[in-house]
């Protein structure tokens, strides 16, 4: 059943008063496709929807079927009627004294095929043509008509088009809220804001960083594990759950149980309840307390389907902003709005940050921070949209949208998409006139004075394949398991754990090499072996930064020798991962590629 969502109206004043007046109705197609819609153009340069009077008798879906495809040759796909925009429209008319008429703008689809139009002389006469163009582009089209007493429509399309433009914006909540100090209290505190972001009408809710624990760092690592949850806990799920219900999407943060130590992750779910990315922080703080968290590995967009259609978002964590690389990415894959969560004091040069990746790369930035109530934080949650210049504005505007100050609440902001997409589409920036040639520097891992910090954490990319050539694997590593328990190893001159693998020997096979090390390593006498994939490890400290290859096994243990030789100096057979690896930045990628794998 079709409603009407917006009721406007118009009175040009332009008529005499007392005079004859003549009543009309009309029905016009509102036709989207991806940012596009559906129009005609005559001789005089305006831009309408398609559409035209109502005849005597005629239901106004026959009306809106028979116009569009008189004037435009496509069909009306009758199923995908939707609501409408109600016109009520005083002017002057043509012969009469006043023309009142009422123009339903219905939202639908047609045929991908156009047929044949079918213009009466009327429309002959105007030379109508077909096009399919953006909001922003058909509003600067009208918007530069002269002769408009000629067409005096033209006032009401344009109304219309501006009242789409600001339906089509993308509406974000900035939950500047403070955290109750306990998980529970934060889920309710959230899903209870989060309902108020809705009755606002948002369709993304925004969270500061780290919600779930109110941005809370121990110093110890088993204090810190107890606070992390996964990505599969209750917490999430309720959000994930309640974003379903209400048909809008939730950027949630949360500290995220993760090997070796939690990481600092907000997590995007669409309004179906369906997990868009889970990003965690990459430029984590580690000059200080996040120097126990696991930084991410790399930045993420995905498209997010909202009810206003669908927006290609992703996401920047609080340091993340300090380094234009983090946007300039986000862009590059394709990102029109960045969803930033925080957790410090937003001062103007943290703002003007934030200001500059907006405009550099072309593309609307949502941060949100914890309120002026909360420990090292002062609100002044912001929005900008990127745009510079405008075509009726002489010289630059300022690109903010919104500035909350230092109270809790929740703030929301409209960002106009549609705008935004033209603007990007024609502007000098983003990646118009880059010379990424010429930024090889930019890749180098090497730091120099004044910028040695000796906190600074040591960089190790781990990679997976299928396979290389033989000649390069020259290291075996076995995840192993016994009576569904892990088998992990202790070396007599470490206090950490480790799995079981080795050098390759001359002339081995490296299948060779994985039984051995097995053996070796836990005394595994009887056992199931079989290949995982291939690893390769870089790091500036390890074979001077040389990428090196080793082969992935698993296995299975039924019997172990009494006793262990060698240097190992013993095993332990348990259901947890270990919390001190001694490779902290490499085993437990290792573990968790095997799970991807189904095999644990």
């Amino acid at each position: 059943m079709s409603k009407c969502i917006k009721e406007l109206t118009l009175d040009l004043k332009d008529y005499r008063e007392g005079g004859t007046v003549f009543k009309r109705q009309a029905v016009r197609g509102i036709i989207r496709h991806k940012d596009r819609y559906l129009v005609i153009h005559g001789k005089y340069g305006d831009y309408k929807f398609p559409g035209g009077g109502r005849k005597r008798g005629e239901e106004l879906l026959d009306t809106l079927i028979r116009e569009v495809q008189e004037e435009t040759g496509y069909r009306v796909v009758a199923d995908s009627v939707t609501d409408y925009i109600l016109v009520h429209e005083k002017r002057k008319g043509d012969p009469d004294d006043l023309l009142e008429m009422d123009s339903w703008y219905y939202f639908c689809d047609v045929e991908e095929t156009a047929g044949k139009r079918n213009l009466d002389d009327y429309e002959k006469e105007y030379d109508y043509q077909v096009a399919w163009m953006s909001l922003p582009e058909i509003i600067r089209k009208n918007e530069t008509v002269e002769q408009y007493e000629k067409i005096p429509w033209i006032v009401r399309e344009t109304m219309v088009m501006n009242e789409l433009l600001k339906m089509n914006a993308i509406r974000a909540a900035l939950l500047q809220i403070a955290p109750t100090g306990t998980l529970e209290g934060n889920m309710e505190k959230g899903l209870k804001a989060c309902r108020q972001a809705k009755e606002l009408g948002a369709d993304i809710a925004l969270f500061p960083e780290m919600w779930s624990c109110g941005y809370r760092i121990p110093e110890d690592i088993e204090e810190l594990k107890s606070l992390a949850i996964g990505k599969n806990s209750p917490f999430l799920s309720e959000y994930k759950k309640l974003a379903k219900d209400l048909n809008m999407a939730i950027g949630v943060t949360f500290l995220e149980a993760y090997e070796p130590r939690p990481r600092n992750t907000i997590c995007l779910i669409d309004r179906f309840g369906n997990e868009v990315y889970t990003y965690a922080k990459v430029h984590t703080c580690d000059f200080g307390d996040e120097c126990r968290l696991t930084p991410g590995e790399e930045f993420y967009v995905a498209e997010l389907d909202t009810a206003k259609g669908n927006v290609k978002v992703g996401s920047m964590i609080c340091y993340d902003r300090e380094f234009p690389e983090s946007a300039r990415i986000l862009m590059l894959k394709g990102a029109e709005l960045l969803l930033v969560p925080n957790a410090c004091p937003m001062e103007i040069n943290r703002i003007s940050q934030l200001r500059a990746r907006a405009y550099e790369n072309m593309l609307g930035i949502a941060t949100v921070n914890y309120p002026g109530n909360c420990p090292d934080c002062n609100g002044h949650s912001t929005a900008f949209d990127g745009i510079a210049y405008r075509p009726q504005d002489a010289g630059s505007r300022d690109t903010l949208l919104l500035e909350a100050d230092e109270t809790e609440g929740i703030f929301t902001v409209d960002f106009p998409i549609d705008e935004m997409r033209e603007y990007r589409g024609s502007e000098v920036h983003g990646n118009a006139y880059r010379c990424p040639e010429k930024y090889g520097l930019l890749l180098s891992e090497e730091i120099a004075e004044p910028f040695i910090r000796q906190d600074r954490r040591k960089t190790v990319r781990v990679n997976f394949y299928e396979e290389v050539e033989d000649v390069f694997l020259k290291f075996a590593v076995i995840i192993a398991k016994t009576e569904g328990k892990y088998v992990f190893c202790k070396h007599r001159d470490r206090d950490t754990w480790e799995v079981p693998g080795g050098h390759r020997e001359p002339g081995e096979d490296i299948s060779d090499t994985a039984k051995r090390e097995l053996y070796e390593e836990t005394g595994a006498l009887d056992f199931d072996i079989k290949p995982v994939c291939v690893y390769s490890v870089t790091a500036k400290d390890n074979f001077n930064g040389q990428e090196t290859f080793g082969k992935l096994y698993y296995a299975e243990i039924r019997q172990f020798e009494q006793e262990l030789h060698r240097e190992i100096e013993k095993i332990v057979i348990t259901d947890e991962l270990p919390l001190n690896w001694t490779y902290p930045e490499i085993q437990p990628k290792l573990m968790e590629e095997a799970k991807k794998r189904g095999l644990l």
